[in-house]
């Protein structure tokens, strides 16, 4: 049996409000907004492969 990928999907509301809190990080220090904004990304991009983990 063939299971159906998921996929995560960002809002547009979403990716703004991402942005907001990234600039709003930049604006002290750079280096920790992009080390957040992978964090994010990567912590979100395992939701799709366990949507019922608690």
């Amino acid at each position: 049996m063939v299971s159906k990928g998921l996929n995560l999907v960002w809002t547009a509301s979403a990716k703004k409000q991402l942005r907001e809190i990234i600039g709003h990080i930049k604006k002290d220090s750079p280096q920790n907004a992009i080390k957040v904004r992978e964090k994010i990304l990567h912590s979100t991009s395992s939701i799709p492969g366990q949507p019922l983990k608690t």
